[in-house]
């Protein structure tokens, strides 16, 4: 983990935050709620299909 080994999964570097008390971030890292560029994307799709409905 230390030396960056890509072949390291996500749930060593998941128990190591819970080891030292920092897990509470976790719970954001893939929230909806947080993906900014999800949620563009979403808007725009939206607004197109308005567009095209009121053509």
């Amino acid at each position: 983990m230390e030396s960056g080994d890509p072949k390291v999964a996500i749930g060593v570097y998941a128990t190591a935050l819970w080891l030292i008390g920092l897990e509470d971030g976790l719970k954001d890292l893939a929230a909806p709620s947080k993906d900014m560029r999800a949620l563009d994307q979403e808007i725009a799709k939206v607004s197109r299909k308005r567009k095209a409905q009121h053509v």
